[in-house]
């Protein structure tokens, strides 16, 4: 694994701008930057959620998966520099729902969602600009995602999709076929 991502670095990006310095050299204790190659999972569908990451450089693809298997993925998102993934380690039950794979070799902070966690606890003033941030994320993949889905009924490829339920279920933080 890499060395700590430094304060200053991390003050660079929006997500963690306006933050105290004492804050940021918190954050900057409980990262380490970490890269994944070309094509390369940073974390699957189903695992347990024990990091949110920042991309520092190159590109990331949010993954959903499609059929029972999960042995496919569509590309939902493309994360580039100063986007925040991961947001699942701040919520229960603490488990990906989509994966994400690097589109190109990239540089990630990787910030352990404990100790976010358990800072965002401690200071709750963190705590809430924080979440605020993560619910502006969340907002805007889900407008995302609904343009996608429009994509797809206008561009009549919506009658071709098979709709089914989910045949997975989800135990000890990782998916798996029901029975």
């Amino acid at each position: 694994m890499g060395m700590m991502v430094s304060p200053e670095r991390l003050r660079r990006y929006r997500f963690f701008g306006g933050l105290e310095r004492q804050v940021l050299k918190e954050l900057a204790m409980a990262s380490q930057a970490v890269s994944a190659g070309r094509g390369e999972w940073i974390f699957h569908p189903g695992d347990r959620a024990e990091a949110l990451y920042l991309v520092l450089r190159g590109k990331v693809e949010i993954r959903s998966p499609l059929g029972p298997e999960a042995a496919t993925h569509i590309g939902v998102s493309t994360l580039r520099e100063g986007d925040i993934l991961g947001w699942s380690c701040l919520v229960e039950p603490f488990v990906y729902q989509m994966g994400a794979a690097a589109l190109t070799k990239v540089e990630l902070a990787r910030l352990k969602g404990d100790a976010l966690l358990e800072l965002m606890a401690r200071r709750p003033e963190v705590g809430y600009l924080l979440m605020s941030r993560v619910a502006s994320i969340v907002g805007s993949r889900l407008m995302e995602l609904r343009v996608q889905l429009v994509s797809l009924i206008e561009g009549g490829r919506w009658q071709r999709l098979e709709v089914r339920p989910s045949l997975l279920v989800t135990e000890g933080g990782r998916a798996r076929p029901k029975d």
